[in-house]
């Protein structure tokens, strides 16, 4: 992470900028990057928890074929 900072540091410099902005820049992409993963891992767990859902329907299915049958 430093090694980022210190990287966009140069080239802010480089490029003439205030430097303060640099640290705004890496949080605000940062941040993004974690928004991101955060809304795939909530996309995981929806699908995982719909699965749950049918996999709980089919042992229910199951159980009640067995009732009838014995």
């Amino acid at each position: 992470m430093e090694a980022v900072v210190s990287l966009c540091g140069a080239v802010v410099s480089l490029l003439g900028i205030d430097d303060s902005l640099c640290g705004a820049v890496v949080s605000l992409w940062v941040l993004t990057i974690h928004f991101v993963a955060l809304w795939f891992h909530f996309g995981a767990l929806t699908i995982h928890f719909v699965a749950l859902w049918f996999h709980f329907g089919a042992l229910m299915i199951h159980f009640g074929a067995l009732w009838f049958h014995l």
